[in-house]
């Protein structure tokens, strides 16, 4: 990981664009268990490279692709219907990464305006953000529905941060935008996001982040972006 130091940014930003899965939440096993459980009674071994390659790579086609794969006698709809009732169901044991509380009390304080962005539903989403008492400190949670409904791409494109910066009245470049995957990092910054930031991660630490996912800074936790001076 570069130093923190020698990438310490020359401006203060005006606005922070967050992603929910893997940056605040660590929740990504669940959502693989609740993957691997639904399929497994279809018949597909659901194993946790496929949860990489199919949810969580900037090519991945998610449920879609598995059905049409695996030749799936199964309706999309009711998959994803039972993916949120199977995810619902297990959201109490969804807990805050390391420093997410502290971040998000800290710029809560600065007054700094923030922006949730997820390629999650958002009858998983904002009842997650809601428990764990997250949701009060975001203007708006671009979710799965929010990008559908207004017909735009989801991540790797830059809609979702286009869309967010919009939210918050300032220009792409006036925010910093926390992601743990690589197709986050190139949504940013195809957004002409002005600093983007990637938040190590398990289950995507070890991704490709090369090209046009580089991050322009990369911490172990949010608990490290509060030293930084960022805004």
């Amino acid at each position: 990981m570069a130093s923190l130091a020698e990438n310490m940014p020359a401006k203060i930003y005006k606005g922070a664009l967050v992603d929910i899965d893997g940056v605040l939440v660590d929740s990504e096993t669940i959502h693989y268990e609740v993957f691997r459980d639904f399929f497994k009674e279809f018949g597909v071994t659901l194993t946790p490279q496929m949860h990489i390659d199919y949810w969580i790579r900037e090519d991945g086609r998610g449920t879609k692709g598995i059905i049409e794969d695996f030749k799936l006698n199964l309706n999309l709809d009711y998959a994803r219907k039972k993916r949120v009732e199977m995810l619902n169901e297990r959201l109490a044991e969804i807990k805050p990464r390391e420093g997410a509380r502290d971040f998000l009390e800290y710029l809560h304080i600065l007054g700094v305006p923030m922006v949730a962005v997820t390629s999650n539903y958002e009858n998983v989403s904002v009842p997650l953000l809601k428990r764990l008492d997250f949701l009060d400190h975001f203007r708006d949670v671009i979710t799965c529905e929010y990008i559908h409904n207004r017909y735009l791409n989801a991540k790797p494109h830059p809609d979702p941060y286009v869309q967010a910066a919009m939210i918050l009245r300032k220009n792409p470049s006036e925010c910093v935008g926390f992601e743990d995957a690589p197709k986050g990092i190139i949504s940013m910054k195809e957004a002409g996001i002005g600093l983007a930031v990637a938040v190590e991660y398990g289950w995507t630490k070890d991704m490709d982040f090369s090209g046009k996912a580089v991050p322009d800074i990369r911490v172990a936790s949010l608990a490290e972006v509060i030293n930084l001076g960022l805004f």
